[in-house]
């Protein structure tokens, strides 16, 4: 499935056994080993120590240490054993693990299969999560058709390094007439050679009353007939919008152009 983008070691958050207000140790008095367990399959793992650490980490995960399931799901994953590893962060997440649950959210965060999302969402929050407390009521609404939380989850997903998976939560907007949403497009196709598609967006963008529109359109407009300066501005609106992949095509091919011509 290919699905998680997060490395095991940015589950370290998690992988560290519980802590009391001073930094000490402590552990359910029946889950003492486990968790030690976990702590030396961590150092082993970190080392490289595959064969050492992977037989400690699966104790851990089957005596119920829920960092433990997280971080065996994330290897099997990062392995190529995609089941087996969702599998195990599912049961990571169902066993209070959060960071298991904003990925399970994260995964499920698509038009087809936001029920899931949601609830995923509902169970961070539920978990002291505040951002996922503030986010649920857009996801909510996205859910049920409304064109201002499909754009609002776009938003998110695009700034969080994910502006693929953000684009069909955009084009479902649009199609609900939402202008917000029809500029996120010209963005998403504001790209060498797609230039036409993104000045489309950002002209119906426009005419739907979008109040940040002209910019792009003006800016797009300069890309169609080689301006630097457009290919400039182009990179600093991408990169204020979360398109940093985008943002340096553009600096890129500005500088490049800029020495063809001998500036």
């Amino acid at each position: 499935m290919g699905i998680f983008s997060r490395k095991r070691e940015r589950a370290a958050g998690e992988a560290a056994a519980p802590s009391g207000s001073d930094g000490t140790f402590v552990a359910p008095s029946d889950m003492t080993i486990p968790y030690a367990k976990l702590g030396v399959a961590t150092k082993h793992l970190d080392e490289g120590r595959i064969a050492e650490g992977m037989p400690l980490l699966r104790d851990a995960a089957e005596a119920g240490v829920p960092e433990a399931m997280l971080q065996l799901g994330i290897l099997h994953e990062l392995s190529g054993e995609d089941e087996v590893g969702f599998n195990w962060i599912v049961r990571a997440g169902e066993s209070g693990s959060r960071d298991a649950m904003r990925m399970l959210s994260g995964h499920y965060m698509q038009p087809e299969t936001v029920l899931y999302s949601i609830q995923w969402t509902k169970k961070l929050a539920d978990a002291g999560d505040a951002d996922a407390g503030q986010f649920l009521p857009h996801l909510v609404k996205a859910y049920q058709g409304d064109s201002g939380g499909q754009t609002m989850v776009g938003i998110i997903l695009t700034k969080s390094g994910q502006p693929e998976r953000a684009e069909p939560w955009f084009e479902s907007a649009a199609d609900l007439g939402n202008p917000a949403a029809m500029l996120q497009l010209a963005f998403a196709y504001m790209v060498p050679w797609q230039e036409d598609t993104a000045l489309d967006w950002a002209s119906r963008a426009s005419a739907a009353g979008s109040p940040r529109a002209a910019e792009a359109v003006d800016v797009i407009r300069g890309l169609i007939r080689g301006d630097v300066k457009s290919m400039r501005d182009a990179s600093t609106l991408l990169a204020a919008r979360g398109h940093g992949t985008k943002s340096e095509q553009w600096a890129s091919l500005a500088a490049d152009v800029e020495r063809a011509r001998g500036n």
